[in-house]
């Protein structure tokens, strides 16, 4: 079979040599333009590492040039395709790359090679083939992302991963606890009035209640509150099986020895599946509608949560930690952030920078996640990132933890910012300042006026 499968590699490398090898060096072309990209909401929808874009096509770096991945590779083709036409103007370019140009090439390349494409996946059937990176079925198939909750997509990975492995499968119970009770948390806090937030949160212990509680007030809001959101799709059965995950869950946080054979993923996927978007359907339906419970109501739901006078006593302890705080106030983050035009690198390479400089003026440390600046009047956000070769040698690496004291720069040059002005016809003086995104909110430095490198600042 090994020998049947070279002769096939060889055999299709010949057909399709050339669009073969123009297709690949349109995907490598794809992948080195991504550092470059400049536009803040792009960027955050693109720039992300070729290891992760290709696993998501069940592809690895090696796979691009083997003809028996060709269909995988054209699925890949497909979406740099719809990215280059959807996420850009026409006309547009990064760096010298220009989308639609490079949309439309790649367009033809696939037409050219789908009909290949499918040979190559009807004989893998019929033969069985394995390969070593064909995207294997995963556990939670529902993108998070398309309900805007992006955070839940990152978790999901670590739960698919883990139903897949042949040990870490027995900690799949407490992942999945996980990943409900913050998906009522999200529920609750995004549906119900402000004024109801102590029934899903503790604000003694400043976290979320215990699942138990946020399945007890799910089955009282069901057939109530929630009723007209959910379809009927969240009904006792949908409580019963919280209650079966919630114990599986609490077995293998407490006890060393598994409750759960590997079995589990597969008996458990359709359920998962169902209950998850049994959930989304109702947070999107749900999500800002500010409800109101009635009075009567809320008294029965506090007694069965277990809170009243207990209730009480948390509100009083979380006013008086409160208190507290404003007491302290001296240790509120602040960052101080300042912006120059004209920044030289003689030992670099001697180019005029726009450089951007933050500094830690608190006790506590802050988490640097992006920086760069911002076209005051045109209100336009450009992104500097650390990943670009240029930048990596003088820009501070991101996420970057910043302590007392200590600083963070980025720098752009004023030669790629020209191109950028070209781009959307902006003209000198602008008027800039620089921003740092951090986990303690946007912070931004005072504006100063860009002039010409002719009439520097």
């Amino acid at each position: 079979m090994r020998i049947i499968l070279e002769e096939l590699k060889k055999i299709i490398a010949e057909l399709i040599k050339h669009p073969f090898e123009e297709l690949y060096n349109e995907i490598i072309k794809f992948f080195e333009m991504l550092p470059n990209l400049f536009d803040e909401e792009v960027q955050e929808k693109l720039l992300k590492p070729e290891k992760e874009i290709l696993d998501s096509f069940g592809l690895i770096h090696a796979n691009l040039k083997d003809p028996l991945f060709l269909p995988e590779i054209i699925r890949l083709a497909e979406d740099i395709k719809e990215k280059n036409f959807n996420e850009f103007n026409r006309g547009w370019n990064t760096q010298g790359y220009y989308h639609y140009e490079h949309g439309y090439k790649i367009k033809g390349i696939i037409r050219e090679l789908e009909p290949l494409a499918e040979i190559v996946d009807k004989f893998r059937s019929k033969y069985s083939v394995r390969k070593a990176r064909i995207k294997k079925v995963e556990f939670i198939e529902i993108q998070f992302k398309d309900y805007d909750l992006l955070e839940f997509d990152e978790f999901k990975e670590v739960i698919n991963k883990t139903a897949d492995d042949d040990i870490l499968f027995r900690t799949l119970p407490i992942l999945l606890r996980t990943i409900f009770e913050n998906l009522l948390w999200y529920i609750f806090r995004d549906s119900l009035a402000r004024k109801h937030k102590t029934l899903f949160f503790n604000p003694n212990k400043n976290r979320i209640r215990d699942f138990s509680q946020l399945i007890s007030l799910l089955n009282e809001l069901k057939d109530n509150e929630f009723i007209s959101f959910s379809k009927n799709t969240i009904n006792s059965k949908t409580i019963e099986k919280l209650k079966e995950i919630q114990k599986f869950g609490n077995w293998n946080v407490h006890e060393i020895h598994s409750h759960v054979n590997r079995n589990f993923a597969e008996n458990w996927k359709e359920v998962i599946n169902y209950l998850i978007k049994s959930f989304l359907l109702l947070y999107k339906n749900i999500k800002g509608r500010n409800l109101e419970i009635d009075e009567n109501r809320l008294v029965i739901i506090k007694k069965k949560l277990g809170l009243g006078d207990k209730l009480k006593k948390e509100i009083e302890i979380n006013q008086s930690i409160k208190k507290e705080l404003v007491e302290n106030q001296y240790q509120v983050k602040n960052l101080d952030v300042s912006i120059n035009g004209t920044t030289l690198f003689p030992e670099y390479n001697n180019k005029i920078y726009i450089g951007v400089k933050a500094v830690n003026k608190s006790v506590r440390p802050i988490i640097i996640n992006s920086y760069g600046f911002e076209l005051v009047k045109e209100k336009y956000k450009v992104v500097i990132s650390p990943f670009h070769p240029e930048h990596r040698p003088i820009c501070t690496p991101l996420p970057w933890k910043l302590q007392d004291g200590e600083d963070c720069h980025a720098y752009i040059s004023r030669e790629a910012f020209k191109e950028m002005m070209i781009e959307h016809g902006w003209n000198y003086p602008l008027k800039i300042r620089g921003y740092y995104r951090t986990n303690d909110g946007m912070f931004y430095s005072d504006p100063i006026d860009l002039l010409s490198k002719k009439n520097r600042i």
